[in-house]
């Protein structure tokens, strides 16, 4: 018996320490909490003296809300959210929740035929363009196709007005989108591709020529690179063997 009196007594200095504790850690408690006394139900059940949320009109943050917490005692509420406050404001005389908590629903986005919704407003399907409030096929004329809201011309092809003009290229040429370019080893001259004459020891490139290793451009032929004494050559110059520097046209020792 004595030891049941010592344990009890133990539990309600141990919660007292915690309950004190709590307020001493997290002061906005105290503010948000009221203090209940003890009190006896009309059936006769006593009720511990014991804290409950500060009342303020606002259900949500009550500790019996349902998913709330209690932190005097660490209990989470359960129940069905709708249910809880239904009991709540029907208690309180309100018959639906208060306007702050009526959802207004965004009025419906109309969209035209062959379009989609998006966000706040509409868009029309690839292949169809904007006109006024409708959507209208986008036509194409041959040789094109269609993307997005407009037609573009097939490569090989080019833009002339309303329509798609196939693009004539001269020889030793080629099309590419909607122009033409010389084969390479030629070079555009007016609407012509005209052959790259390169001179001796010289090779093609692209619509140009270009002189060998060895060799340096001097008008309009390739001369060829002389070095001198301990010296060698590398693409159009020449340059000094290692211990040697350049003085003027020759190599000297450092």
């Amino acid at each position: 018996m004595m030891t049941s009196m010592i344990t009890a007594t133990l539990k309600r200095l141990l919660t007292i320490v915690l309950v004190l504790g709590t307020v001493a850690m997290f002061p906005g408690i105290a503010d948000a909490a009221v203090k209940v006394k003890g009190y006896v139900r009309k059936d006769g059940t006593y009720v511990q003296p014991h804290y409950r949320s500060n009342p303020d009109s606002n259900p949500y943050n009550n500790w019996s809300y349902p998913g709330n917490s209690n932190p005097y005692t660490g209990k989470t509420a359960t129940g069905n959210p709708e249910t809880y406050l239904k009991s709540y404001y029907g208690a309180s005389g309100t018959a639906s929740l208060p306007p702050a908590y009526v959802v207004t629903p965004l009025p419906k986005v109309s969209a035209p035929a062959n379009s989609y919704v998006f966000g706040s407003t509409w868009y029309c399907n690839s292949g169809y363009k904007r006109v006024s409030n409708t959507c209208e096929k986008v036509v194409a004329p041959p040789n094109a196709y269609v993307f997005g809201s407009t037609w573009y011309c097939n490569s090989g092809y080019r833009q002339v007005g309303s329509s798609c003009e196939k693009v004539i290229a001269p020889a030793n040429a080629y099309t590419f989108g909607a122009s033409w370019y010389c084969n390479s080893g030629y070079r555009q001259v007016g609407n012509t591709c005209e052959k790259v004459i390169a001179p001796a020891n010289a090779y093609i490139f692209g619509a140009s020529w270009y002189c060998n290793s060895g060799y340096k451009q001097v008008g309009n032929s390739c001369t060829k690179v002389i070095a001198p004494a301990n010296a060698y050559v590398f693409g159009s110059s020449w340059y000094c063997n290692s211990g040697y520097r350049q003085v003027g046209n020759s190599c000297v020792t450092q």
